[in-house]
Parts: structure tokens; sequence; C-alpha cells
């Protein structure tokens, strides 16, 4: 069984950090089916074998405290 949770790659937290929005990498959608659909092309253009969906559920901020917003 794989395992639901990781944290994410630091790239990723880089790009939402200097854009100021939870969804602001350049591969966030705003669907699940969004998501599916671009994976499919990922996969079709022989860019990846495998890929998995994932949904940004909180964003970890380094401000004093640290901040953790949770996305609904």
């Amino acid at each position: 069984m794989l395992n639901k949770y990781y944290v994410g790659a630091k790239h990723i937290g880089a790009a939402i950090a200097r854009r100021g929005d939870p969804a602001g990498t350049a591969y966030a959608v705003p669907t699940m089916e969004d998501a599916i659909e671009q994976a499919k092309q990922t996969i079709r253009n022989g860019e990846a074998e495998c890929l998995v969906i994932v949904k940004i559920v909180a964003v970890v901020r380094r401000e004093m405290p640290i901040t953790v917003d949770v996305i609904e």
C-alpha cells in the first residue's frame, strides 16, 4: 500500500513562495480531471513512465512563527 502523504519537492514550495498563491506552480490545475488529462498527455509525449496526481493540502511557510495554511 502506498503512503498517502509526502512533503512536496522544494522547487514547488519555492514557486508558491515567489507567487504567493498556494496553487501558483506551473503545473497546478483546478480539478483532478484536468490533472489526469495533463498526466496522460505528459506520458503520451514520452516525458514520463508514471505520474501521480497530488493535492496541495497545506502550505508551511518560514515566517516567525512558522505558519501553516490548510488548503480546502
